[in-house]
């Protein structure tokens, strides 16, 4: 449980320090509770989903339906890793499972991209 509680505050530090803005859509689970979370946002427009894992081996993150973006592996190794979609259907979900023999704490949060001028 202490670690655990010590997981789950890396993920949370390292996802927060990844933007200044507060997210559109976020989470914080175990890596045993593997994740389908609808993301409740509108079609079109350019986002980014950042994904943190602390633990041990990694997970898969992807998106249902599937043609959002490619399904990624993501270590627990406390890295961020970052990836834009587009959100091209209603009820979008981001599809997190465990990798195989994984543990640990993982979080993700959707930011909107920023168009540049």
């Amino acid at each position: 449980m202490q670690r655990e509680k010590q997981l789950a505050a890396t993920v949370r530090r390292v996802l927060d320090t990844s933007s200044a803005d507060a997210p559109l859509v976020s989470s914080l689970d175990r890596v045993s509770d593997s994740v389908q979370n609808e993301l409740g946002l509108p079609r079109g427009g350019g986002y980014r989903v950042t994904v943190v894992c602390a633990g041990r081996g990694s997970v898969e993150v992807g998106f249902v339906p599937a043609r959002t973006a490619p399904a990624q592996r993501v270590s627990c190794d406390g890295v961020p890793v970052s990836a834009r979609f587009a959100v091209k259907a209603a009820g979008t979900r981001i599809d997190v499972r465990n990798g195989g023999g994984a543990s640990g704490m993982f979080a993700w949060r959707v930011d909107k991209v920023r168009q540049s001028s």
